[in-house]
């Protein structure tokens, strides 16, 4: 999200109230880091075996704050100044050049590209479905419903970044409810079929290789990186040196809640579901929130969950179209050199919007692979800005010599590795 419409909204809110603030951003990360691809998690988990499985859930935590942790501390080595917040974009001007931001804006673009698409997909199978499943209608055209969507979405994303943020913080805190309303309910129909399915296996290196292949999955379940350059800029203005052990503990607080309601959730959906209907959630590319309310007797719960499921793509797709046009601007600023009125005006928002449109177009279309974009495209190269960028800097930039090193860097270093290799291998 955008760092400066983020923080301002933020702070100007709660001035004055610290607590109200940490409970802000606290959502805040929830709201980005929980979404459509979160309900893609439960469909990896249950494909992947138990044992794989266990090992999942346990690398959740550590790979998850470990990484964000690591990350953040590298953007609060920026100085605040009148012509600075210490974002992402402004630490890596300062540490590494502008050259180096060049580099960093190209490569958020190449991120945010294929995010879009993800949430494009899921907003376009979860309103096929929901009119053919939950509605009996007779199929829609895919590519007019796709074309609609898009459309909707290109309306929505010229208004300005604050409008865009009002949108997506009007989805967040009823999505965190619903999913672990969902959760609850699925209770009453857990079974024992998933202990049966045909993934499970006690052979080590099999073992081995669905945590290894499943680990991108992980990763971007529980992604919240547009966010994080916002929350350590907020911080920094308000607490100065003290800012990183708020930022820690405000990581702590929210990756506990994160992790603990998306693992019940994903338990409850694996348990409900069995091992054919998760195969057939990933054959026909839908969310296990999808597949799950397929089995609900309710039809107004089954009509709920499709519903939350479209709403969470769009506050994903929403949030992460601003982060996509921010990686624009800071291209037509540091590559092409286009003055601030140009960079910042109504032309910078109708080819953002141009650009949203046309690349995420094809692929909707085509329904590609949610889970193969994500292990293929999404992490591999995100894994250069969140895992090598910072373990770079602290090798790179003597003063940041005293961060490198210990069990985090490398914990964060290898789950890069595996993670990037996992997509090109």
């Amino acid at each position: 999200m955008s760092s400066s419409t983020l923080t301002s909204n933020l702070k100007s809110n709660t001035i004055g109230n610290s607590f109200k603030t940490d409970v802000l951003w606290i959502l805040a990360i929830y709201g980005c880091a929980v979404g459509s691809g979160s309900l893609f998690w439960p469909i990896s988990l249950g494909s992947a075996g138990i044992w794989s499985m266990v090992i999942l859930i346990a690398l959740a935590f550590p790979v998850t704050y470990f990484t964000y942790r690591v990350l953040a501390q590298y953007i609060a080595e920026g100085t605040v100044s009148k012509t600075s917040k210490s974002n992402l974009i402004d630490t890596t001007n300062e540490l590494l050049g502008n050259k180096a931001v060049k580099y960093l804006t190209v490569a958020y673009f190449l991120i945010m590209i294929p995010s879009l698409a993800v949430y494009a997909i899921t907003m376009s199978n979860t309103f096929l479905d929901f009119f053919k499943t939950q509605l009996e209608f007779d199929p829609l055209n895919r590519n007019l419903t796709v074309c609609g969507i898009l459309t909707v979405m290109s309306l929505i994303s010229l208004g300005k970044t604050e409008t865009i943020v009002k949108v997506v913080g009007f989805i967040v805190f009823p999505f965190i409810i619903s999913l672990i309303f969902f959760g609850v309910m699925s209770i009453p129909h857990w079974n024992t079929a998933f202990l049966s399915s045909e993934a499970n296996t006690n052979f080590i290196p099999e073992i081995f290789k669905s945590t290894f292949n499943n680990l991108p999955v992980l990763i971007f379940a529980f992604s919240f990186t547009p966010i994080v350059s916002s929350l350590v800029a907020h911080y920094k203005q308000s607490h100065g040196e003290h800012a990183f052990k708020k930022i820690d503990n405000i990581l702590i607080i929210s990756l506990i809640i994160i992790i603990s309601t998306v693992v019940f959730f994903s338990l409850s959906c694996i348990f409900t579901l069995t091992p054919s209907e998760i195969k057939l959630a990933r054959v026909e590319n839908l969310t296990s929130l999808s597949i799950l309310a397929r089995k609900f007797d309710a039809p107004w719960l089954a009509i709920c969950s499709q519903v939350i499921i479209f709403f969470a793509a769009m506050k994903a797709f929403l949030g992460t179209f601003i982060a996509t046009r921010e990686s624009l601007i800071g291209m037509a600023k540091n590559i092409f050199k286009c003055g601030d009125d140009f960079a910042n005006g109504l032309a910078m928002r109708l080819i953002s919007v141009s650009v949203v449109f046309v690349i995420t177009l094809i692929p909707t279309i085509e329904n590609l692979d949610i889970i193969n974009i994500i292990k293929y495209f999404m992490v591999p190269v995100s894994v250069f800005i969140v895992f090598f960028l910072p373990q770079y800097s602290f090798y790179k930039v003597p003063k940041l010599n005293h961060c490198k090193g210990g069990f985090i860097n490398w914990f964060v270093i290898f789950t890069g590795i595996f993670a990037m290799f996992s997509g090109f291998i």
